[in-house]
């Protein structure tokens, strides 16, 4: 990567159930950094042809909301600057990406979801944790980095692992989306991981700042 630009979200509360200023704030710096991605990604020429609004007006106060565009084939074989979104798993990287399709209005691919399809222009990730991999190759070009104090980003991370029930694949893991930010983890499953899991968990949070710093 080129260069990486680092994030840090401030909060003390579970990741996502963020209110008043605090979620203010990783808006801005959300939105920042998705400006920084964007000088550096350049619009490609398909979106300076169609304008794009994330609703429809339908009249009466209706409004159909529309999605973000993904890179059509005809752009795909251009040397498009990619952006690479990292975090260590429950450290904000749902809003991240969402605030990142809304305000570009392109969309942020998965690493791990349709392996087929191609990682270009915007990427989000948990490599080099085991939530991630490593399938974009060499065709993104910088990183912006999401960091959350471990303090609440392992915690988060253990009720997403109880709300998807611990799936292995992203199949298991996309069928209980429904399911993700209803519900937290047991305190008892929380006792046992972190006297099972901490001391891998907090290498591999410290792993992200080495491996991207």
């Amino acid at each position: 990567m080129a260069r990486t630009l680092t994030a840090f979200a401030p909060q003390n509360g579970r990741c996502f159930g963020i209110f008043g200023k605090r979620k203010e704030i990783i808006s801005l710096v959300v939105c920042a950094l998705t400006a920084f991605a964007m000088v550096s990604l350049g619009p490609p020429s398909f979106m300076t042809t169609r304008y794009r609004r994330t609703s429809i007006y339908m009249g009466d106060g209706d409004c159909e909301w529309t999605d973000a565009l993904a890179f059509p084939a005809e752009v795909t074989g251009q040397d498009i600057y990619g952006t690479l979104l990292a975090s260590y798993p429950a450290s904000g990287m749902r809003v991240t990406w969402q605030q990142t399709e809304g305000v570009s209005g392109l969309k942020v691919y998965d690493d791990f979801f349709q392996l087929a399809s191609p990682k270009i222009g915007l990427v989000k990730t948990q490599y080099p944790h085991y939530e991630g991999i490593w399938s974009y190759g060499n065709g993104l070009d910088q990183v912006i980095l999401v960091i959350r104090n471990p303090r609440w980003a392992m915690p988060s991370y253990l009720t997403l692992l109880s709300e998807l029930e611990f799936a292995h694949t992203w199949q298991i893991a996309y069928g209980h989306l429904p399911e993700v930010f209803t519900k937290r983890a047991d305190m008892d499953d929380w006792i046992k991981w972190r006297d099972y899991r901490f001391a891998d968990e907090i290498r591999l949070w410290g792993l992200h700042i080495d491996f991207y710093l």
